[in-house]
């Protein structure tokens, strides 16, 4: 599980998570986003390797790779 927290709460927020070929994983809306932490266990269940997590805010863009270990 990852944990995002946000200096600002954003008005809405886009989560785009990509595998290393770049097929999209999980593509969500939050459209009325209220927190300033985001929980992200979209990956629990996905196989060992890179992924590509990214954000999009009314702000901002971000992106960050990712290293999935399975236990």
């Amino acid at each position: 599980e990852l944990e995002i927290t946000f200096k600002k709460t954003p008005a809405t927020l886009r989560l785009l998570i990509f595998d290393s070929s770049g097929q999209i994983e999980v593509n969500r809306n939050y459209k009325e986003y209220i927190t300033k932490t985001l929980r992200i266990d979209d990956l629990q269940n996905k196989e060992q390797g890179i992924y590509f997590i990214t954000l999009i805010t009314s702000e901002k863009t971000y992106t960050r790779k990712v290293i999935k270990l399975n236990n």
